[in-house]
């Protein structure tokens, strides 16, 4: 379909598209056992049911393939700067990290109140990792996208597009989680 596109990242994209089902299938396996199969049950609100951790896990491993992704990208358009690279890569393994560590005290711990009293740090340094890895992207982006104007206007407009979008894009990501992040400790 796209035979232009280097075969990694075709399998980069049919990763995703993968991930990004399995992730779908577990926040319905976790609203069936929530609201269908244990209806009425109070007790089950206050449990961590499995499908919760491995819906964290698999977001992480699809922000942590798009984080590298972007990386690749800079990397290649700041003609091999290590200088940004680097710590956008620090930061997205480290987001892993916390996410796989939040996915197996879920997962052993068993209840929302046990996890929230002793482990939400990891959670939430996990989404601050994330959001600074985002912001350092957009960042780049922009810069390097605004370095390479060429003068046309054509190409400047095109330009322009692509680093507002970068911009929203990134907006949008930081809000989302910013959000988040608010919601845990309001």
């Amino acid at each position: 379909m796209f035979p232009n596109d280097r075969n990694r990242f075709k399998f980069m994209v049919s990763l995703i598209w993968i991930l990004d089902l399995l992730h779908t299938v577990m926040i319905c396996v976790t609203n069936w056992l929530y609201l269908i199969q244990n209806f009425g049950s109070y007790e089950i609100s206050h449990t961590i049911v499995w499908s919760v951790a491995v819906t964290i896990c698999v977001t992480a491993i699809l922000t942590f393939i798009v984080h590298g992704f972007f990386v690749h990208r800079i990397f290649s358009v700041s003609d091999g700067n290590w200088f940004i690279s680097v710590p956008i890569v620090i930061l997205a393994t480290g987001r892993l990290a916390f996410a796989l560590l939040t996915t197996t005290k879920m997962l052993t711990i068993g209840t929302f109140a046990a996890f929230v009293e002793d482990f939400t740090w990891s959670f939430t340094l996990g989404l601050c990792l994330a959001t600074a890895a985002d912001i350092l992207i957009t960042a780049a982006l922009c810069w390097y996208l605004n370095r390479n104007r060429t003068g046309f206007s054509n190409m400047d407009s095109v330009i322009d597009s692509i680093t507002l979008y970068t911009i929203e894009n990134g907006l949008l990501t930081w809000w989302v989680k910013g959000h988040v992040l608010l919601q845990l400790y309001l």
